[in-house]
Parts: C-alpha cells; structure tokens; sequence
C-alpha cells in the first residue's frame, strides 16, 4: 500500500459495500472490536500512525506486513484529532488538513523484483502539510498559524468553568448580529481572545464560538471597549487586592488567603492541595513576592495581557526564589494568584 496508500481507501469503501450487501468481502479487521482494543501495544497497528492520510481515514494492513501498512490518526472527536507537538505544545487537527495526494507512493526504499518505486529517502514528502509534520530530519520549513482555520490546525478549546458561566449571565443580556444580517442571537459575552476568538453563551447555555468579524460591527465594537474598559477596571484593583494578600499572609490567615487569592475553579483537588502545601511552607518567600509585586504595581511596570482568554498581570523578575515569573489572573472581577507549576 505503500506504493498508493489510496489503495487503503479503496478497500475500506469496497469492505463497507460488501457489508451493506451482506456479501463477502476479502479484507477484515484485525481486532474485532477496533485498534483501541491494544491501547498498550507499542505496534504501529494498534497505536502507531502515519502523516499519510488525513486524521479520520482508514487505515489497513497488507499480508506483507505491517511494514506495509498505512495507519491513520483517529479519535471520537469527530471533525480531527488532538496532536501533541514536539514542543509539547497540543493543537487540534481537522480531518481537512492539506494531505497532498494520496496517489503519490510512500518515501522508503522500494522493493527489488516488483517493479514499483517508492519516492526516494530525503525526498519532500508527497503529502502536504500533514505529511511535513511527520517527517524526522527532513528540515521541511512550515508556517503555522494556529488561529487559522485554513491550515487545519487550531488550538484546543479551553474549557469554560460553570463558576465563570454563572457570573457571566448575572449580566445584561445583550443581542447579537451577525455580519450580513445572517441572524440574531440573545446571549452573553464569556471572553474575547487577543487574537480576535470571541465565546459567546446562549439563554440555553449553549457556548458559540466566534471571531470578531462574525458579527456586525457595532457588536465587534463595542466588544473591544469592554475589554478596554475591564483591563482598566482591573488594573485599578491590582495594588489593593495584592495589599490584602500580604496582610492575610504576615497574618497567618491561610485560610481566607486560599479562598480569596486561589481561584478553585481553575484547579484539580490534587493541584489545589499542592497549592495549598506551597503557601503554608513557603509563606515567606510568598510575601516577599507579593511585596515585589506592589512595588512593580505602584511603579506601573506591570505587564496586562489577555492570554488564552484569561487576563494575566506578570511580574518579572520578581520572585527569584519562586519558580518563574510571579503571576497574576482576573477572573470575575478579582485577582487571583497563579501557584508556580510543580
């Protein structure tokens, strides 16, 4: 298959037909409840994938092998897959993505006697985009935008708290246009990225996601002077909370330090009881990076940004004996602190 992994589809469609049929067909599956039935099998029929064909394809074996076989990327996630990059970075992948030809023969020495080529070793690999991100040491240059939709890569959608859901909708309900007068919705603003992605959140409690020029432009407008106007909003409130911290802290007031300083809702049970053995064992070294924070804050060297949807205040520098920068976010109205990752 290797020589026109098209021919992978080709079975599978020709397997489904002979099944509607209800007649026999040559192929069949090597376990019968699917790949996932060796999820801890190292074989590259039961976990492996190839860049070949694009997330969502068939994949098959030959009777030569399974150095012949053509395996694709899959999940239950319906339109791609989750795809963990080098980096250890996460992007999703779009069944979509540029896959070049499927008709073009695999790169890999071709076989003597059968009288079939396979596209040389270090040559460009035949299946586009999808198939330059699989290569080992090809030195393929690619270009990534992971905010368009074009390329078939974006990143992974960050689950929205039901805490966060339930102080949106205390809010005024607003209506929402569509560019070009396509529809109208009545919802609520959840958050609007940097890069333009808009969350949006029905009566029903649906989640819409959109970018800025979905929607008309009054309705664009006027979500960008929110953001405007809530940047400013926190900014104000920064040095007071951080003041509070501190006095919780030199108080030994753990407690009301965690419920107000720790945002909960962002945290599993075990990461929020590291954060917790943190802030009892590293108090001091907490309030010395708190009153580094305040001085950053009252000489105005804090560095805002909104960073996958949420608003964070970076101190840099300022915690040489934490781990990282010293971090704060916004959430509903109050700061919290950000624990260093363990």
């Amino acid at each position: 298959m290797g020589f026109s992994p098209l021919c992978c589809i080709a079975a599978t469609e020709n397997c489904l037909q002979a099944k509607h049929q209800r007649r026999w067909c040559a192929g069949k599956q090597f376990w019968p409840t699917g790949r996932e039935a060796r999820w801890c099998d190292g074989l590259l029929r039961s976990t492996g994938f190839q860049t070949i064909l694009p997330p969502g394809s068939p994949s098959a074996t030959s009777d030569q092998g399974d150095h012949t076989a053509v395996m694709s990327a899959s999940s239950y996630h319906g339109p791609g897959t989750h795809a963990l990059f080098c980096d250890g970075a996460v992007r999703f992948v779009t069944n979509t993505i540029d896959a070049g030809d499927p008709s073009n023969p695999s790169v890999g020495l071709s076989e003597n006697g059968t009288g079939k080529t396979l596209t040389p070793p270090g040559s460009k690999s035949p299946y586009g985009l999808w198939g330059a991100l699989g290569t080992r040491a090809n030195r393929e240059v690619v270009t990534i935008d992971v905010r368009k939709r074009a390329d078939g890569i974006t990143e992974p959608r960050r689950q929205i708290p039901a805490e966060q859901l339930e102080a949106v909708r205390r809010k005024p309900i607003r209506t929402w246009t569509a560019a070009g007068g396509r529809g109208k919705m009545n919802g609520w603003l959840v958050s609007c990225a940097k890069e333009g992605d808009v969350v949006l959140v029905n009566e029903k409690g649906d989640l819409k996601y959109l970018t800025l020029s979905d929607l008309i432009g009054e309705d664009a407008y006027w979500i960008v002077q929110s953001l405007v106007a809530e940047k400013v909003q926190a900014r104000n409130q920064l040095l007071d909370q951080l003041r509070d911290a501190v006095g919780l802290l030199e108080r030994k007031e753990f407690g009301a330090f965690l419920t107000q300083f720790v945002d909960a809702s962002q945290m599993s049970v075990q990461e929020m009881g590291i954060a917790s053995a943190f802030v009892f064992q590293k108090r001091g070294l907490l309030i010395q990076g708190f009153d580094d924070a305040i001085g950053f804050a009252q000489s105005g060297q804090v560095n805002i940004q909104v960073n996958d949807n949420r608003m964070l205040a970076t101190f840099n520098g300022n915690d040489r004996n934490l781990t990282g920068n010293f971090v704060m976010h916004y959430v509903n109205g109050r700061w919290y602190w950000l624990p260093p990752p363990r």
